[in-house]
């Protein structure tokens, strides 16, 4: 049976952007506390370390696909694909800039049994797994890599649409199980899962991926390393990466579905509980217990949100902000291939700022929590 209840990932985008007081909260001081906590310290970790683990694994996982979709251009243009061609497929990431669209049914409608977030989950991560895995029997051929045939954009299109379509519905599911997995003290550690571990699956399949599918890379270092002669081909396949991710994905799932249950959106927790879900509220016994909402009171609420100022001005920051830099992010690399700069070395080109993306977050998340999350943010803009 489907139960409609619950939001707490749309009140997320409020919670991400303006300070969101916990609800009939107030500190000794009288003063009402900020639901939204800063990233704790090492020592405070204590009983959430394998629950960080966890969402840093969720969150590697999302990046796969992505670094796929953007190796894919290069490969393409290295077989010959139109501009037209390229543009097609980078439609593939439009999901997760809509995601907003049917994140309240993510929220609102789930299983009771199984859990608010794992309902959506399990079977995102399932589906996902299972594409990896059956396609990539065929995605050599549909890039033209067998040099059999023609590129097939119009299916490739639709393969990685499909991913990050699931990708997306499952970050959403992952946004607001944060919010409840981790201890009140420690949710400030999801936002920097969220971004490390995006970045490290970016890396893993994009940097290294492009680098070992190389023949020239494979055999100079990886092939020269473990004692292998040279071959005539790189030292993994798309096909084959797709597969092993597959894999991946199939087994974390698992995992999820048979040793990480959630409690019900129906059951009570103590008070004194430290648990951080912010869509809480006082049950008048001692206890709380999660708001029931609907799929329309949570589109409702979602618009709420929007029409905030604060939310507005975010949107609008965020959107202009990318203006100036997207026809450069688009075609920059495609020309340098045109160029004739090879693809891996494209690739390798991100190793310098790897360090950056991968530490920044966790270094900056001190000054990114309280009641002004974006100072740091507008300041540097």
């Amino acid at each position: 049976m489907i139960s409609r209840k619950g939001m707490s990932r749309t009140d997320q985008t409020a919670e991400k952007t303006i300070p969101m007081r916990k609800r009939g909260g107030k500190n000794d001081d009288g003063k009402e506390r900020y639901a939204l906590q800063g990233a704790s310290s090492l020592q405070d970790l204590r009983g959430d370390v394998e629950n960080i683990l966890l969402l840093l694994l969720l969150y590697t996982l999302q990046g796969v696909p992505m670094g796929l979709a953007a190796s894919v251009p290069l490969l393409l243009q290295e077989r010959g694909a139109s501009y037209s061609q390229q543009s097609i497929f980078s439609l593939v990431s439009w999901p997760f800039s809509l995601k907003l669209l049917w994140a309240p049914i993510v929220d609102s409608c789930y299983d009771a049994r199984v859990g608010r977030r794992r309902s959506w989950l399990i079977p995102a991560q399932l589906v996902c797994g299972v594409i990896m895995v059956f396609s990539s029997s065929a995605i050599n051929f549909l890039i033209g890599a067998d040099g059999k045939g023609s590129i097939a954009v119009s299916e490739l299109t639709v393969c990685f649409f499909v991913l990050y379509l699931l990708m997306a519905t499952q970050d959403i599911a992952v946004d607001g199980w944060a919010l409840t997995i981790l201890s009140r003290k420690n949710v400030g550690w999801a936002s920097t899962c969220n971004s490390t571990g995006q970045t490290l699956g970016y890396i893993l399949s994009f940097i290294i991926f492009m680098a070992l599918n190389n023949k020239e890379f494979s055999n100079a270092y990886a092939r020269r390393a473990m004692g292998y002669p040279p071959q005539e081909a790189g030292l993994i396949t798309l096909g084959g990466f797709m597969a092993f991710w597959g894999w991946v994905f199939l087994a974390t799932t698992l995992y999820v579905w048979l040793f990480k249950p959630e409690k019900s959106s129906a059951e009570r927790i103590p008070a004194s509980d430290d648990r951080g879900d912010y869509s809480l509220q006082n049950s008048g016994e001692g206890e709380q217990v999660e708001e029931e909402m609907g799929v329309k009171e949570t589109y409702m609420a979602m618009w709420r949100v929007v029409k905030q100022p604060a939310v507005r001005r975010l949107g609008s920051v965020l959107l202009l902000s990318k203006v100036a830099f997207a026809a450069a992010d688009a075609v920059t690399g495609l020309k340098l291939q045109e160029k004739g700069v090879k693809k891996e070395t494209m690739a390798l080109l991100g190793v310098a700022v790897t360090p950056i993306a991968l530490f920044l977050p966790a270094a900056v998340s001190k000054y990114t929590s309280g009641p002004r999350p974006l100072a740091a943010l507008m300041r540097v803009f």
